[in-house]
């Protein structure tokens, strides 16, 4: 049986490698929170004038809805090439094409100039950029994760993840700053396509960071002792079903809840209870900045009392606080909004995201490990997150402006979600040559699993 290698990485290297991953992180966020906003501000007048506010903004949603159904083909194409040549490559890739979609839309025409094809186009834009983001963040995750000291991963994964607050922070601050700095008529004009084309200097920045790292230790560690996959799909599905499974039920309330705050309250807040844009979006803002801090702090507790009770106390908050925000919102009160959207990240959202991207890592074997996480990160995105703003703007259309279907919807996501939080295994103290603990292998152990797939490499060659 090949022994372990052992790869010591210096801190300076582990401090690239998380500017990085919270470079990634800040990307993916920085590009889905401006088409977010323009979702709600811009597009509906620029890209769609013929369908009505309502109709234009459930256009704009679903365009939204889009780049995340093309997440699972990113992941599928890049999660292959990751298990197979490297992560290092993928994401030099997927970074390019996320960067290059976002600084093309802001050069887009609008319907006044080409008419129909304008949607269109804008619609196969964020199509490549969801297949971007469907090979990088699990990238990302592995870059940071397989690079952490293993007590200290679910701290490292939340600092990566204050790259996304980053994002949301930098692209609502910009919006807003435009907003109000420019008269209406100029924002619509030109003034929402400068967050757009400033991109491409976060992508080619992030580049140039990545261009100095080499790959993972645990994917080097497998390629030397020739366990790589030929087929990780097949791998997957043989191995990892039920990581798979559990993995997508974990993201269904995390993404579901987290989008209707930060996206669907923009337009709830404008359209359903009369407060102003600037109130929502400094909401968002505020959330973000609490978030940053947040988070890894809650990674270390991941790290020292485990994923699952810090995961599952974000989970019980939020299920208690979300309906809540939403009647303070009907208030129309600034302080009581900011406060609610800062006390739902910092006791809601913030648990989950501290260790969630840890503890899905930790679920697979390393040789399968980009495409289960990548997969399960996307079909869990789409299916909570996605479809979120479009599925909630029908359901509070369709009770006359109440909110009751929206939480009917939520309560179904954060019930099958509890039932993988009770399904799933704690990580918080394996090895990641030993975390296939959940893997579809009826009646074997962690051990009994890695070794099968040992042999089975062996017997190949």
């Amino acid at each position: 049986m090949p022994q372990p290698h052992t790869v010591r990485l210096s801190s300076t290297y582990r401090r690239k490698v998380g500017v990085s991953s919270v470079l990634s992180q800040l990307m993916e966020w920085y590009d889905f929170q401006l088409f977010g906003l323009a979702s709600v501000l811009v597009f509906p007048a620029l890209f769609f004038p013929e369908a009505g506010r309502t109709g234009a903004v459930l256009l704009s949603f679903a365009g939204l809805a889009v780049g995340f159904m093309a997440r699972p083909l990113g992941a599928l194409i890049f999660g292959h090439l990751g298990d197979t040549v490297g992560r290092k490559t993928v994401l030099m890739i997927t970074l390019s094409l996320m960067g290059g979609a976002t600084f093309v839309m802001g050069l887009l025409p609008t319907a006044v100039a080409i008419g129909g094809w304008a949607p269109v186009l804008l619609v196969l834009l964020r199509v490549l950029q969801g297949v971007g983001v469907g090979g990088e963040q699990g990238g990302a995750t592995l870059m940071m994760v397989e690079s952490a000291p293993p007590r200290r991963r679910g701290f490292a994964s939340g600092v990566m993840e204050t790259g996304e607050f980053m994002g949301l922070l930098i692209a609502t601050g910009l919006f807003t700053l435009l907003t109000v700095a420019l008269p209406h008529e100029q924002f619509l004009s030109w003034g929402w396509r400068v967050p757009f084309l400033i991109s491409a200097a976060i992508a080619i920045f992030g580049l140039w960071i990545r261009t100095r790292l080499m790959d993972t230790p645990a994917f080097e560690e497998a390629k030397a002792d020739g366990l790589l996959a030929e087929r990780p799909l097949s791998e997957l599905f043989k191995v990892g079903k039920r990581s798979m499974l559990l993995s997508v039920a974990l993201r269904l309330f995390e993404t579901g809840s987290g989008f209707l705050i930060v996206t669907f309250s923009l337009s709830y807040a404008t359209d359903n209870a009369g407060v102003s844009e600037s109130v929502s979006t400094a909401g968002v803002m505020i959330a973000s900045a609490v978030s940053i801090v947040c988070i890894p702090f809650y990674g270390y507790l991941g790290d020292k009392f485990g994923r699952k009770i810090v995961f599952c106390g974000g989970m019980i908050f939020l299920l208690i606080a979300i309906w809540p925000f939403f009647l303070v919102i009907d208030t129309r009160s600034t302080p009581l909004i900011l406060l609610g959207y800062a006390l739902l990240y910092a006791f809601g959202s913030a648990p989950l995201l501290g260790v969630e991207f840890a503890w899905i890592a930790e679920l697979f074997p390393t040789n399968i490990r980009f495409s289960g996480l990548s997969i399960g990160f996307q079909i869990g995105a789409i299916l909570g997150g996605g479809i979120a703003p479009f599925l909630a703007t029908l359901l509070v259309s369709a009770a006359h402006g109440s909110l009751w279907l929206v939480m009917l919807y939520l309560l179904l996501l954060w019930s099958i979600s509890m039932v993988a939080v009770v399904k799933a295994p704690d990580t918080y103290r394996s090895e990641l040559a030993a975390t296939a603990a959940a893997v579809d292998h009826a009646g074997g152990t962690t051990e009994d699993a890695a070794a099968e797939v040992r042999d089975e490499k062996k017997s190949g060659a």
